[in-house]
């Protein structure tokens, strides 16, 4: 099969089959989507607080130098 990735396994060494998945395979899963899902949330939360804080100066700005 094309693309495919061999895995070793403890019944038959280097065969095509692919094994069940392990524990640690399913807990490394899970840690990447949890650390991916944390930059997403801390991504978001920096954009809000760069937004909220150019508002804060552009008040800030229009109070010193009315137009």
């Amino acid at each position: 099969m094309a693309g495919y990735v061999k895995r070793p396994n403890r019944l038959r060494p280097w065969s095509a089959v692919p094994a069940e998945t392990s524990i640690l395979d399913n807990v490394r899963d899970d840690v990447v989507t949890k650390l991916h899902f944390m930059v997403l949330i801390n991504i978001r939360w920096l954009i809000l607080v760069n937004i909220h804080f150019m508002v804060l100066v552009l008040i800030q700005f229009n109070r010193h130098c009315p137009w």
